[in-house]
């Protein structure tokens, strides 16, 4: 697929309402693209072809240094993290192994 025929989806089109819950909901529920910062869903917007093509880089080069060092492991985006009463998920992270 040419990268001129790739749709992007916008913020207006993502849903507007959006339900409160408590973190052990979220923790259990099947909710994709979203965040959870003190009982809010924050919707992870779809990124640019451009930005997906620099995190797959990054993400690449990050993680041959880090396998070649055994410094411990690099995730992608799709892996959320609970920091706190937060759920967040980043492009990329790194966890390490020591």
């Amino acid at each position: 697929m040419d990268a001129q025929e790739v749709h992007q989806i916008t913020p207006d089109t993502l849903p507007t309402e959006i339900p409160k819950m408590t973190l052990e909901e979220f923790l259990e529920s099947d909710l994709e693209g979203y965040e959870y910062i003190k009982g809010e869903l924050i919707p992870m917007a779809p990124t640019s072809v451009e930005h997906g093509y620099i995190s797959v880089n990054l993400s690449s080069l990050l993680h041959l240094y880090v396998r070649e060092n055994q410094l411990g492991r690099v995730l992608i985006s799709d892996t959320g993290f609970r920091v706190g009463e937060r759920v967040l998920i980043p492009d990329i992270a790194f966890i390490s192994s020591w």
